[in-house]
């Protein structure tokens, strides 16, 4: 069996392009730094140059929850806001005393109530990936939350004291209050819904003058390009009145690395780094004791960017494949690859099992009553040359003996005789895994994603 293997960072969520903007947390500045050759993906810079970034710093969180209107008329109110707040949301009492003087501060912080619909929730297919942490039940009763407790801050900007103190209040506030309704926290802009407890793990609880940032608090999405490269992008850095970072013309092996690269250039500029190129050093234990100069460029925009300014990490040896794999090998040793695994007797066995098991869930799930769960199994699908295979996800449609025909649930990296949607068969004795979606989005299989998913 050989299987093409991607390595994933942790803090990286595997998504389309097409989820679309998050709610805006505010108008970016208009770029003023240097520009982007697409065709060559080199940065053309001075040698020193100012890096862009939006003119403030914004944070805005919600709170699902279900609690009587005049309850939350009561909590938003500025007095009792100020006494929400414990050193659990916000640290020491010096911090913390910072933090409720922002919460008093003249138009800086705006708590409002609203309905679940006006606000927005995100499709219920996605709810999986976006509330993983919840429990199917959990995730099933969101929809029935009438009410949203919006907190939304503004602020200066790096190295401005009262640029961290909006990440500090926003996320201090939302976790004191969604602590006191027991609600649901959904943070927008990085697409995630958590319980209060898991929220109030992300409050910035350091003292002033220490970093705010840390890369739970914002999020790394990857996807996978037309022209089989991948791009990583950032999402949430308006919060800390820095711009989002983008890699763009990797090659897909590199998920990993780039995405500590990634972390790292966001915690400099966090912490108010104003000027490109910046010389990195990681703190990982495979790294250290090493850099490398990266440049930080303004690149064209794309549908479904977030509402912020954007600057592209740009290596010295270009924004392209090679020049990314440089910047990882000069940091690791070497550049990730994807690699044929034929060898990892964890995955063999868990496909074994998913093999086995696939004639009693096909059965089940043709018998299941409407709304019948969705079955998916992983199959492999031929690139071009003898280059392999690549497994990809199809929802089943039909299954006559071994024979599976269904429409691809992905969109190829590299079999690109192929598309998402496509009508295609398989052989249920080829099957990589297989996997039942539940009506309340719940998941039963899949073993593999598990097992991959936990080594990350």
């Amino acid at each position: 069996m050989r299987l093409r293997l991607a390595a994933a960072l942790l803090a990286i969520a595997v998504a389309p392009a097409s989820l679309g903007c998050p709610r805006s947390e505010g108008k970016p500045a208009p770029p003023d730094a240097a520009a982007v050759s697409e065709e060559a993906g080199v940065a053309k810079a001075a040698p020193t140059h100012p890096i862009a970034r939006p003119t403030d710093a914004v944070a805005e969180l919600g709170i699902l929850t279900d609690r009587p209107r005049a309850e939350l008329e009561a909590v938003v109110v500025p007095a009792a806001l100020v006494a929400l707040l414990d050193a659990r949301h916000c640290g020491a009492a010096q911090t913390c005393d910072a933090v409720r003087a922002f919460v008093t501060a003249p138009d800086r912080v705006e708590v409002s109530i609203t309905t679940a619909t006006e606000w927005g929730l995100p499709p219920e297919s996605t709810l999986p990936l976006v509330a993983k942490g919840l429990t199917p039940k959990e995730r099933a009763g969101l929809a029935k939350l009438p009410s949203v407790v919006v907190v939304h801050v503004k602020g200066g900007q790096p190295p401005e004291p009262e640029a961290h103190l909006v990440a500090r209040t926003a996320f201090a506030l939302t976790a004191a209050i969604a602590e006191k309704l027991r609600g649901f926290v959904y943070d927008e802009t990085v697409r995630r819904i958590e319980t209060a407890d898991a929220f109030g793990r992300h409050a910035i609880t350091t003292a002033l003058g220490e970093p705010a940032f840390r890369d739970d608090r914002i999020l790394i999405q990857s996807y996978v390009q037309e022209d089989g490269t991948t791009r990583l992008i950032s999402l949430g850095m308006r919060r800390f009145g820095a711009p989002d970072l983008e890699v763009r013309g990797a090659q897909p092996g590199a998920g990993r690395s780039l995405g500590a690269i990634v972390n790292a250039v966001a915690a400099r500029l966090a912490a108010g780094a104003d000027e490109a190129p910046l010389t990195l050093a990681l703190d990982d234990p495979k790294a250290r004791g090493k850099t490398a100069s990266v440049d930080l460029v303004v690149p064209p925009l794309q549908q479904g960017d977030p509402d912020n300014t954007i600057v592209r990490i740009v290596p010295t040896g270009g924004a392209n494949a090679a020049g990314y794999d440089q910047l990882v090998t000069a940091f690791f040793g070497a550049a990730e690859q994807l690699v044929e695994r034929a060898d990892d007797a964890d995955l063999t066995a868990a496909t074994a099992r998913a093999r086995r098991g696939f004639p009693a869930m096909a059965a089940r799930w043709k018998q299941s009553p409407e709304p019948r769960p969705k079955l998916l199994v992983k199959l492999p699908f031929p690139m071009p040359g003898d280059a392999g295979v690549e497994w990809m996800w199809v929802e089943v449609k039909s299954v006559q003996n071994t024979t599976i025909t269904g429409t691809l649930a992905n969109s190829p990296a590299y079999a690109t005789d192929l598309h998402a949607g496509a009508v295609v068969k398989g052989n249920a004795k080829e099957l990589y895994d297989a996997m039942l979606v539940l009506p309340d989005g719940g998941t039963e299989g899949g073993e593999t994603s598990k097992l991959l998913e936990g080594r990350q």
